[in-house]
């Protein structure tokens, strides 16, 4: 179809359809609104970094992590 779909396994676990729900030069957002986490997938770009967070609920409460990949590097920025 026309849609995009980017395909996770969150926490190792087998392939999870995530729709595209959002885009924008420099940002893609992915969502997956059945699973509680994660449940949102989100990609931008920061000058020649690339930075993902995911979002959701975990016992009942907002949760979110984030990442930072940086040329030749990889950070966690929690």
């Amino acid at each position: 179809g026309d849609d995009w779909v980017y395909w996770a396994s969150p926490m190792g676990r087998g392939p999870v359809p995530f729709r595209l729900v959002e885009s924008a030069p420099g940002r893609a957002v992915f969502a997956d609104p059945e699973r509680p986490f994660p449940s949102r997938i989100v990609y931008w770009r920061d000058g020649a970094d690339l930075l993902a967070r995911i979002e959701g609920t975990v016992q009942e409460r907002a949760v979110a992590r984030e990442w930072r990949y940086s040329p030749g590097t990889a950070a966690d920025c929690r």
